[in-house]
């Protein structure tokens, strides 16, 4: 199962800004403040985004998959 961690288009545009320039720990933190938490999982709550998902969801668009992925969409 992917969870979907949505952000604004222009903040999801500046994570995959601060990856390309190698400021991983910086796009964690802005997935953090500007992210928004969506699953159809009932064991998750929703909203509230930790560490934990938003560097799973950083890994996953910098390349680095993992097990349990993290996906990064657009908030239209």
């Amino acid at each position: 199962m992917t969870t979907r961690i949505t952000l604004k288009s222009d903040k999801l545009v500046k994570v995959h800004e601060l990856i390309a320039a190698g400021q991983k720990i910086k796009a964690i933190k802005a997935v953090r403040d500007s992210g928004r938490l969506l699953s159809d999982d009932p064991t998750m709550p929703p909203g509230k985004i930790g560490l934990r998902e938003a560097k799973l969801a950083v890994d996953n668009i910098s390349g680095q998959p993992t097990p349990t992925a993290f996906k990064l969409v657009s908030d239209w």
